[in-house]
């Protein structure tokens, strides 16, 4: 099992000690593997030398590596789903940049850099109408087993499969524009 040792100075009596985040180590390559959460259990000891002071356990959630947790997280947990160095997102943006090509006699994506309204308006509408194209259908949650939170189709499942949900999607969305 994983281990973790965290040195604390002297603590006096009725003193508290904040540790902070404790960076725990699980096997290489477990995580990418993970499909359906897991329970774990973490142990903990206070020790002195040799000597056991304290101890307890505590059981905490493995979450798949698509899984997102819902409200029980920060909220702002759902932006590690937006991957805009996919290379799926590559490719919707090549077909994005022909569509602005065609529609604007410029293909390329700028960004704000020209600080220009219209462009950006051009080639979000590019990337609305090529995501149109793509004739995804709408399809609830993936099955899991999870009381809270959903699953995530990632882009490159989302692109394969053409079905998605609203939350889905809207990573889909935020890859791609992050990216443009």
């Amino acid at each position: 099992a994983p281990r973790a040792v965290h040195v604390v100075g002297k603590v006096r009596p009725g003193e508290s000690v904040q540790l902070g985040p404790i960076d725990l180590r699980l096997p290489p390559g477990k995580l990418r593997t993970l499909i359906e959460a897991e329970r774990a259990t973490l142990v903990w000891e206070v020790r002195h030398l040799d000597q056991l002071l304290a101890s307890g356990q505590g059981s905490i959630d493995v979450l798949a590596h698509n899984e997102w947790a819902g409200l029980r997280a920060p909220p702002a947990l759902l932006a590690s789903f937006v991957t805009p160095n996919d290379p799926v997102i590559a490719g919707v943006l090549r077909r994005v940049r022909d569509r602005l090509r065609d529609a604007t006699g410029d293909g390329t994506i700028t960004g704000y850099q020209l600080r220009s309204e219209q462009r950006v308006r051009a080639m979000v509408a590019a990337l609305y109408e090529t995501l149109q194209s793509f004739g995804l259908s709408y399809l609830g949650a993936p099955a899991s087993f999870e009381d809270v939170g959903q699953k995530v189709r990632l882009a490159e499942v989302l692109l394969r499969e053409s079905l998605g949900n609203c939350l889905d999607v809207s990573v889909l969305v935020a890859s791609c524009l992050e990216q443009m």
